[in-house]
């Protein structure tokens, strides 16, 4: 399924008509994005077996294309995660560059296997501030919604 979605964004990509420097790194941006979603999403307890509460889009506008995505975390997620979106968004492109070098040299992997390059590698190839939001579900979740720009 992943393969297929990726094959239609590619093709899509390519339909827009958009540079092939911001294509490549729209659809390196969106398969971060996709296995982030893969990895960190937490389902919601009233969903039934197959069914999801994750999102993914890719807008095209005269500006660039913008991935969004949106998925179920738990409550005890936001406070790193803010923290690491903020840190990013607070860095220029030099200092994210040589954190991605870093990262990928120290060879240290989180819990769920990555090394943490996803964000890194995001702010690094869209150079451009990351948005996001919390929007509570119930007591125990939140919805996350991610937003970057690419141009």
């Amino acid at each position: 399924m992943l393969n297929a979605l990726l094959e239609i964004a590619e093709q899509k990509l390519h339909v827009i008509g958009c540079e092939t420097k911001t294509r490549k790194k729209a659809f390196n941006i969106l398969v971060e994005c996709l296995q982030n979603l893969f990895k960190h999403s937490n389902e919601h307890p009233n969903l039934q077996e197959g069914e999801s509460t994750d999102i993914i889009m890719m807008l095209a506008g005269d500006d660039g294309i913008r991935i969004a995505t949106g998925n179920t975390i738990d409550k005890s997620q936001m406070r790193p995660l803010q923290e690491r979106l903020e840190h990013l968004n607070k860095q220029g492109t030099e200092v994210i560059r040589k954190q991605y070098q870093e990262r990928l040299v120290d060879g240290k992997f989180s819990e769920e296997g990555g090394a943490g390059l996803g964000f890194i590698d995001i702010a690094r190839k869209s150079g451009k501030q990351m948005e996001y939001c919390f929007s509570p579900l119930d007591d125990e979740r939140l919805f996350f919604t991610f937003n970057v720009k690419v141009s």
